[in-house]
């Protein structure tokens, strides 16, 4: 549903912060329903965006979804998406 396969595990372990910025940056500008993602390294570090949006807040509509990003079944980082369940549920409905 989301389509982040241009996000990679390597690049996580590698620390390409240019590569993670870009691809999380570009996504999430085209998801109308994303309220807002987060990238953290498997030490918890927040990797994406390089700072807490504060301005983001969770609503009856807010739901998170978490994904753990795996390199040879070593979890390599998390993945936090909030998205806007209405918008989603909108969009089915038409």
């Amino acid at each position: 549903m989301f389509y982040i396969r241009a996000l990679r595990a390597p690049s996580i372990v590698s620390d390409d912060l240019a590569e993670i910025n870009a691809t999380l940056g570009d996504v999430s500008k085209n998801r109308g329903s994303w309220k807002s993602a987060q990238l953290f390294s498997s030490d918890d570090l927040l990797i994406y965006p390089f700072e807490l949006d504060a301005a983001v807040g969770q609503d009856i509509n807010s739901l998170n979804l978490v994904h753990e990003i795996k390199l040879k079944s070593t979890q390599v980082g998390r993945l936090v998406l909030t998205v806007d369940a209405g918008k989603i549920m909108s969009n089915e409905i038409k």
